[in-house]
């Protein structure tokens, strides 16, 4: 078998007279990196050193291309981070703020490595994702200016506005295009023209492992190989090996190892690996709020491991099952509760919790205290993922300095509380802040958050219709089919017709307000709910002649029984009493 590895930086398969195309085979799966994932891999770089090593990319030549057969969600992650730095560093030079200093060092080379003169992509994508791509790229970029030697428009606003309307092709409704809002607006959002120069300088250090296989046949070996962990070396390998040099227990270690395993005997490395990093930075880094990073984990442990190995592992093995039940999302509870934070973005809050959670006798916060507890990070975290709000950048490290905080102080029970509550009420955005992100389609931007928020307003009040009799299920999987009973409905459909709805409701179906709180609900009959009008919604029942529409009498559904239309102005009053109910329901 003829292998050739070797270790590249991005910067160099980005390279401008590099002639190198990274074609994705038709085959390949579209891009399906989520928020979490890219997040990550976005903390990741920033935090790391320079030449932090992202993973591998194993090249099959073809013809005139290079085939990618693994890697393919990482590099189109780290096109579109290289993409959406160009597009910050244009908007902050629009607005003044970038010095020729900056922006001179990104300009020449971002546009040119990942969208050249000619419309040529580096990064070819062969599959439905190519489209949308290639006008992802149109948007950003714009036609090139000879004068100005720019890819964007003079005013890089226009351009903005355009990308976040989504007028342009398959844009409205792909994955690419989300996921790069997500990165521009989200995760670069704050950053300052020295932010992005130290960003982008990062990102273009990055190292991958560039692993060129001839034969398609040894390719797929290789990639079977990769993919069963034969290399590299993980750093749960690399602390395992640590651990047992000193003389450590290979028992205990697999007994750890055991209780980040599933069913099916696979180890979740992802939760195993957090809980390293968060455990390190919960109940063994008090001496500053800097996380550990994955890439100086063995580094971080080592000492403690020389000290006395099984000692650490005994420690490790009692705050595992703590974390486990922190960090639950297989439970499907949307409760202002641990099993409700699982489910709202909360894993910068892990470290803290962990730290409470191993001290709450201490601090004197058992039972009713630490549930209070954590519904403010609830409250908290709700509004982050809404907002966006604090950074995640930032967050992190204010979290850490509370920790601390607390560790330092010799305060208990009561005051423990309201220390937690006041810090994290200090780190929100204001209402109005709120108040602008209610107001958009955030049932496209985050179905999960979306029903969270709807199901929690209906339990915001005693229920009309969960009663003693008729018990709460909001939670709840069908038996049957093992789906979940309750989903959002639109009440004015997403896709609604001109003949039954008429032209003007449908022409607002393609605005935010269809998404906004004030046209969504629940209900178990969602398909059969359907296109159909607002009276046939609200008088749908069952073949049991049982009522099951928008007259069901839930709290949410209190402004559909006295209407007998639905328009845009009753979308709006729904939508205004819902965002003061959700208000008072995050208020702390």
């Amino acid at each position: 078998m003829n292998i050739s590895p070797e270790t590249k930086k991005l910067e160099e398969i980005f390279q401008i007279d590099n002639l190198d195309k990274y074609e994705i085979p038709v085959y390949q799966r579209n891009y399906s990196w989520d928020k979490t994932q890219i997040e990550q891999l976005f903390i990741d770089i920033q935090d790391e050193d320079s030449g932090y090593y992202v993973g591998n990319l194993l090249i099959h030549p073809k013809e005139d291309n290079l085939q990618v057969i693994d890697g393919q969600q990482r590099l189109t992650t780290l096109s579109l981070l290289l993409t959406a730095i160009y597009l910050k560093a244009v908007e902050l030079e629009v607005h003044g703020e970038v010095g020729p200093r900056v922006f001179a060092a990104i300009d020449y080379e971002i546009p040119k490595r990942v969208y050249t003169r000619d419309g040529d992509i580096k990064i070819r994508l062969l599959t439905d994702d190519a489209k949308q791509y290639q006008e992802l790229l149109e948007i950003v970029f714009g036609p090139y200016n000879s004068d100005t030697m720019r890819y964007a428009s003079a005013n890089a606003s226009d351009n903005i506005a355009e990308f976040e309307n989504e007028t342009v092709g398959k844009l409205k409704k792909q994955g690419i295009a989300r996921k790069f809002r997500y990165i521009y607006e989200t995760l670069l959002n704050g950053f300052t023209a020295n932010d992005i120069l130290d960003f982008y300088n990062k990102l273009k250090s990055v190292e991958l492992l560039k692993i060129t296989v001839p034969n398609i046949d040894d390719a797929y070996s290789v990639f079977a190989s990769l993919n069963s962990k034969g290399l590299p070396l993980t750093q749960l390998d690399l602390l395992k090996n640590e651990y047992l040099s000193q003389k450590g227990d290979p028992d205990k270690w697999e007994e750890l190892r055991n209780k980040f395993v599933d069913e099916n005997d696979k180890l979740n490395e992802n939760k195993f690996t957090r809980f390293i990093r968060f455990y390190y930075d919960g109940l063994m880094n008090f001496k500053n709020a800097s996380s550990i990073t994955k890439g100086k984990i063995v580094k971080e442990y080592r000492n403690s491991i020389k000290e006395d190995a099984n000692n650490l592992i005994d420690k490790l093995l009692v705050s595992a099952d703590i974390y486990l039940e922190i960090d639950n999302e297989d439970k499907n509870s949307n409760t202002w509760d641990l099993n409700g934070l699982s489910k709202l973005d909360a894993s910068t809050a892990y470290p803290l919790i962990l730290f409470l959670y191993k001290n709450n006798d201490i601090l004197e916060i058992t039972g009713s205290k630490f549930d209070e507890i954590i519904v403010y990070f609830a409250k908290f975290y709700v509004i982050r993922s809404l907002t966006g709000l604090p950074k995640s950048s930032n967050l992190l490290a204010k979290i850490l300095s509370l920790k601390n905080e607390l560790s330092g102080k010799e305060i208990k029970g009561q005051d423990v509380v309201e220390l937690i509550k006041t810090s994290l009420r200090s780190m929100l955005p204001g209402v109005e802040t709120i108040k602008e992100a209610l107001n958009s389609n955030i049932y496209k931007q985050n179905y999960k958050l979306t029903r969270f928020i709807l199901i929690n307003l209906e339990r915001q009040h005693q229920s009309k219709y969960f009663q003693k009799g008729n018990p709460d299920t909001l939670d709840e999987y069908a038996q049957q089919n093992g789906k979940l009973i309750w989903t959002v409905e639109h009440v004015l459909p997403q896709h609604p017709t001109a003949d039954v709805w008429g032209q003007d409701m449908v022409d607002l179906a393609e605005t935010d307000k269809i998404g906004y709180l004030g046209n969504l609900t629940l209900t178990p009959y969602n398909t059969e709910l359907g296109n159909s009008s607002f009276t046939d919604k609200k008088e749908y029942t069952t073949k049991a002649n049982v009522l099951v529409g928008l007259d069901l009498p839930l709290n949410l559904n209190e402004d559909f029984i006295k209407l007998n239309s639905w328009t845009e102005s009753d979308i709006d009053a729904r939508h205004q009493r819902l965002v003061e109910s959700f208000l008072e329901l995050v208020k702390f």
